[in-house]
C-alpha cells in the first residue's frame, strides 16, 4: 500500500508538472517575448524528451533497481521544472522541458512495472485504476495551479512551488522496499533477457501485446486529439466563448477520468474473476460502447446535450486506460516489463496523439474543423478491433500471467 500511495503521488505531480508550461505560457510569452512558433515549440519539448528516451529507461527499469530510477528520474524532472524559473532565454526553457520529459520517461514504465511485481493478478486493475487516476487529476492542477500560481506569484515562482516538492517525493521513493520481479506470477512465465534489440523484437512478435498496443495506439490517437482540439472546435464551430469552453472541458475531463478510470478498474477486476482475461474483453466492451457517443455529439446541435454525450464518451474511454497496462504486464515475462510498458509508450505517442493532433489541423485547413475532427473517433473502430484482435490471442486456458505469443 505504501509503494501504491508514493508512486501514485508522483505520478499526480508527474502531470502537473508536465501540464503547467501551458497554464504559465501566456505571462512567460510577454515576457521574454515568444512567438507562437517558440511558444508551441516549448510545450512540445517534453514529449520528445518522453517518448524517445522511454524505450532506454524501461530496458534499465528490467535490469537495475526500479525504486533507485524512479527516485533519480524525480529528481531529475523536478529540478528542471524548477530551472525553468530561472531561465531568460527561449533556448534554455527549451532544454529545460526536455529534460522534464526524460525525467518523467524514467519513471512512466517503471512505476508500472513495481506495482504489478506487488500486487497479484487478481488486484491489479484496480491498483492501476488507482495509479492512472492521477492523470487527469493531476493535468487538471497542472492548468488550475499554473493559471492561480502565475496570476498571484508570478510565472517563474509557479514553476518553483511546483518542482520542489518532487524532491522530497524522490527521496522518499528511494527507500522503498522494491519486490521481486515476477513475486506473484507463474514461474512458467520467466524468460530471461536476450538484449534489448532481441527484446523489442519478441514483444512485436508476440500478438497479444502487440495488438494490445495498436488498440492503445488508436485510443491515443482519440483522446489526445480530442484534448488538443475540442475546445477550439467549441469556439470555432459552436461560437461558445474560449473561457467557457476551457472550464466545462476541463471539469468534463478531469471528473469522467478521475470516476471513469476508478469505475473501469474495479469493473475489469469483476470481469477477470468471472473468466479469464476477462478484464480484455471488458475494455473491447467499453470501446464499443464509447464510440457512437464519441461520433454523436458532433452531430448534436444542442449544446448541453453536447457536453453530455461527450462526458459519457470519455466516462467509458477512459475506463479502459488501467487494464491496459495490466493487460501489457501480464503477456509478457516479469524480466521485460518495464520495457514492455517503456515501447508501448513510444508507440502509442509516435503514432498516436503526435499524428493526430496535427492531422486534425491539416484537413481542417483543407476543408472545415467540423468535418477534420471526426476523424477522432473513427480511430476508435480501429481500437476496438485491434482489443478484439489481442483477446483472441490471449490464452483461456493458460494462467493469466503466462505469455501468449
Amino acid at each position: 500500500m505504501t509503494a501504491l500511495i508514493i508512486l501514485t503521488v508522483i505520478n499526480l505531480l508527474n502531470y502537473i508538472d508536465r501540464y503547467i508550461i501551458a497554464a504559465v505560457m501566456p505571462a512567460m510569452s510577454a515576457e521574454l517575448g515568444l512567438n507562437n512558433t517558440q511558444a508551441g515549440m516549448i510545450m512540445s519539448a517534453f514529449m520528445f524528451g518522453y517518448f524517445i528516451t522511454s524505450p532506454l529507461f524501461g530496458y534499465l527499469g528490467d535490469r537495475y533497481k526500479r525504486t533507485h530510477i524512479i527516485s533519480a528520474g524525480t529528481a531529475i524532472w523536478s529540478l528542471a521544472t524548477a530551472a525553468a524559473g530561472l531561465f531568460k532565454s527561449f533556448a534554455l526553457i527549451f532544454v529545460s522541458r526536455i529534460v522534464v520529459g526524460v525525467g518523467e520517461a524514467s519513471a512512466a514504465s517503471t512505476s508500472q512495472s513495481l506495482l504489478a511485481d506487488s500486487y497479484p493478478s487478481q488486484k491489479r486493475n484496480q491498483v492501476m485504476a488507482v495509479f492512472s487516476a492521477a492523470i487527469p487529476v493531476g493535468a487538471a492542477l497542472g492548468f488550475i495551479l499554473g493559471g492561480l500560481l502565475a496570476h498571484h506569484y508570478g510565472w517563474r515562482n509557479a514553476f518553483f512551488i511546483v518542482g520542489v516538492p518532487g524532491l522530497l517525493l524522490a527521496l522518499t521513493v528511494y527507500f522503498i522496499k522494491e519486490p521481486a520481479r515476477g513475486l506473484h506470477d507463474d514461474k512458467q512465465s520467466f524468460k530471461i533477457s536476450a538484449g534489448f534489440k532481441k527484446d523489442i523484437f519478441e514483444l512485436i512478435k508476440n500478438k497479444s501485446y502487440r495488438f494490445t498496443v495498436l488498440g492503445y495506439t488508436a485510443f491515443s490517437f482519440t483522446v489526445g486529439g480530442l484534448a488538443a482540439w475540442v475546445p477550439q472546435y467549441l469556439v470555432q464551430v459552436r461560437n461558445i466563448p474560449l473561457k467557457e469552453a476551457d472550464t466545462v472541458f476541463g471539469a468534463i475531463t478531469v471528473l469522467t477520468g478521475t470516476f471513469g478510470t476508478l469505475f473501469g478498474g474495479y469493473m475489469a477486476a469483476r470481469a477477470l474473476k468471472k473468466r479469464p482475461r476477462g478484464d480484455m474483453r471488458f475494455i473491447f466492451l467499453l470501446t464499443l460502447i464509447a464510440i457512437p457517443f464519441t461520433f454523436g455529439c458532433f452531430f448534436i446541435p444542442d449544446k448541453n446535450l453536447f457536453y453530455i454525450c461527450l462526458a459519457l464518451s470519455e466516462f467509458f474511454l477512459f475506463g479502459t486506460q488501467p487494464t491496459v497496462a495490466v493487460v501489457i504486464v501480464e503477456c509478457v515475462s516479469p524480466q521485460v516489463r518495464s520495457l514492455a510498458l517503456a515501447f508501448c509508450i513510444f508507440v502509442i505517442h509516435l503514432l498516436g496523439d503526435l499524428i493526430s493532433t496535427p492531422a486534425v489541423g491539416v484537413i481542417a485547413d483543407a476543408s472545415s474543423l467540423k468535418l477534420s475532427i471526426l476523424i477522432l473517433p473513427a480511430a476508435l473502430l480501429f481500437s476496438a478491433y485491434f482489443y478484439k484482435t489481442a483477446f483472441k490471442y490471449l490464452s483461456k486456458n493458460a494462467p493469466i500471467t503466462k505469455p501468449i505469443g
